[in-house]
């Protein structure tokens, strides 16, 4: 190139290259001791295109590789991850630092040693993006992977069992199952896969105790998998451990509880109330003569969780709304001292008012558990209709909810926060009205996350019968024994 270049300069690419008008300047800089290559575009910011472009000759005589490619897959990866994070979780529940586990991803991508985890990243996120943009290949292609997660968790957990005096249980393990059940309510290969491995995950937080999950990676973990199983358990046959003082409160001791954690010392408390309730149904159909015993005990449980739903709304419903701001400090929980913890009740009633998303979902998921417990109580007492207009408060509440997160868009909102709600409401709404129109959103919701195979089932599996619950299926195994 010469001075011709810089008058009419030839169609190039926009490089950061110097290229000297006179090709002996090099030769001469050096003989002098000074560099041999100058950058007059990052020095002067000269934009001729001596300085700043390759001519199509140059690009020609460019010694570029002939035969092999560097993989792209790294940079595939990573992409999906990122969308994953940005699109599954509710962006409001990281203020409050819940779900800060996803942030360790992509480091654990790269670095953990176990195929399950690796793979199990990759299937999900590959999953998700693939349903989200509609690419079928690359859903089949994330299938592949979660097959091969499974097969590898299964070597992995086996010799885990062979070799437990040599071999421990790391926290980074305890996201295989985690990031299974996620693939599971994008591509639903199994009604149950999604509890299944929920189960899994619960068990292996068991097998590491409540004094392993206080701080870092274990903590963000259990906190996330501990919400979620109050979906799962509603029809397990014992009481979740989850649900225990110990596990209520050694985890916390290090990193208090959020509003949401206290909400769940709560719901947990559901499943042994279903618990007993099948353990009625076939008592009652032996003609058993404890049954009546049950039935008030199960009464007795049902109502002394409704007296904590209302003392949970007394204190926190104002901040949730916006009404008032609680200091952090504030936060109690049905496990603190009594005397700290006391409050007047309060009758939830309508309007309501959200301040963010995450308050939206909490307030859902409360409204839920009001209608679950109220439905335990209905069936225990045919005759008792005391919180019908309540009953129909709490799920104008929940479709409000539903309403208020839709409008900001998909991207505000987790994706899998309002099913358990919806598919309350679906069972236990005393108005034709609202079950039909948390059947639409349901759909709905689902339809714009990428999950509505899992909101179809719930769907396809409601019934008549109050009795099931919005979960219902046979407890899984979760391939682990019992920790001692």
């Amino acid at each position: 190139m010469g001075s011709n270049a810089a008058s009419e300069p030839s169609p190039s690419l926009t490089l950061s290259r110097s290229v000297p008008a006179n090709p002996d300047d090099n030769e001469r800089s050096a003989c002098s001791g000074q560099q041999s290559l100058k950058h007059p575009a990052l020095a002067t910011h000269a934009t001729d295109a001596d300085t700043l472009a390759l001519s199509v000759d140059e690009i020609a005589n460019m010694e570029l590789p002939s035969w092999y490619q560097p993989s792209k897959a790294e940079i595939f990866q990573q992409h999906y991850i990122a969308y994953f994070i940005g699109n599954w979780f509710n962006p409001s529940s990281f203020l409050t630092k819940l779900n800060l586990w996803v942030y360790h991803i992509p480091a654990i991508t790269c670095s953990s040693p176990s195929r399950a985890v690796q793979y199990s990243i990759r299937a999900t996120t590959m999953a998700f993006y693939g349903v989200k943009t509609g690419n079928l290949a690359l859903q089949t292609e994330a299938s592949n992977w979660y097959g091969r997660g499974m097969a590898e968790q299964r070597t992995e957990l086996e010799h885990l069992s062979a070799h437990p005096d040599n071999q421990q249980l790391s926290f980074t393990e305890v996201l295989a199952p985690v990031m299974f059940s996620m693939f599971e309510s994008v591509m639903v290969t199994s009604p149950t896969g999604w509890a299944q491995h929920l189960h899994a995950a619960s068990r292996m937080l068991e097998i590491l105790g409540p004094e392993a999950c206080q701080y870092g990676l274990a903590n963000s973990l259990f906190r996330s998998i501990r919400i979620a199983m109050t979906y799962v358990l509603m029809q397990s046959n014992t009481a979740p451990a989850l649900a225990s003082e110990a596990w209520c409160k050694i985890p916390y001791r290090h990193r208090p509880k959020v509003i949401i954690d206290v909400l769940d010392d709560i719901l947990l408390q559901l499943p042994a109330c279903y618990t007993l309730r099948s353990r009625l149904r076939d008592m009652s159909e032996a003609l058993h003569p404890e049954a009546d015993v049950v039935k008030e005990q199960i009464t007795s449980m049902a109502q002394d969780l409704k007296s904590k739903l209302d003392w949970f709304w007394g204190y926190y419903g104002d901040h949730l709304q916006g009404i008032k701001t609680l200091d952090p400090s504030e936060f109690t929980s049905i496990f603190d001292d009594v005397s700290r913890a006391r409050v007047d009740s309060a009758t939830f009633s309508l309007p309501i008012e959200f301040s963010d998303t995450f308050s939206a979902q909490i307030i859902g998921m409360y409204n839920a558990g009001c209608l679950l417990v109220g439905g335990l109580i209905r069936s225990m007492d045919s005759n008792n209709d005391d919180y019908h207009s309540e009953t129909n408060a709490h799920g104008e509440s929940i479709l409000s909810a539903v309403d208020y997160q839709e409008q900001l868009g998909p991207s505000h909102s987790g994706c899998s926060s309002m099913i358990f709600p919806l598919r309350s409401l679906i069972v236990e709404a005393r108005c034709e009205d609202q079950r039909k129109r948390a059947r639409r959103a349901i759909v709905t919701w689902g339809q714009r996350r990428g999950i509505v195979k899992l909101c179809n089932l719930q769907i396809s599996r409601e019934t008549g019968n109050k009795r099931r619950m919005p979960f219902e299926f046979e407890t899984p195994s979760s391939g682990f024994a019992s920790p001692s």
